[in-house]
């Protein structure tokens, strides 16, 4: 038995041990304030749910993978972005480090960067 169950069953016999005529109009009172808790107790459950919904769909947005392959609007240029770590590249400056790098000059010429 909740709190407020328990003062509005001591105010009720109360009041109605002294026979007041304003007893009937407080319990109906006190049944529309349960009936409002009632209802918040359920707004607040939806909303509790529309959040978690909103929680998986910005986790879908940013993207859980390793990594994705998305287009940077400012630059057009694609973009390698490792989400677990925060690096991002660009293609064009994956070529000049590959091209720093002597080993890797034949990989280089076969990959449609």
């Amino acid at each position: 038995m909740s709190l407020v169950d328990q003062v509005l069953s001591v105010v009720l016999t109360r009041s109605s041990s002294k026979e007041n005529p304003t007893s009937h109009k407080l319990s109906e009172n006190i049944d529309k304030i349960k009936q409002k808790i009632a209802d918040n107790d359920k707004e607040i459950l939806k909303l509790g749910e529309k959040l978690k919904a909103q929680d998986k769909l910005i986790q879908r947005l940013e993207g859980n993978d390793t990594h994705r392959v998305c287009l940077d609007p400012k630059t057009r240029a694609k973009r390698i972005k490792f989400n677990q770590t925060g690096y991002d590249i660009t293609h064009s400056k994956l070529q000049k480090l590959l091209e720093k790098d002597d080993k890797y000059q034949t990989q280089l010429k076969k990959l449609p960067l």
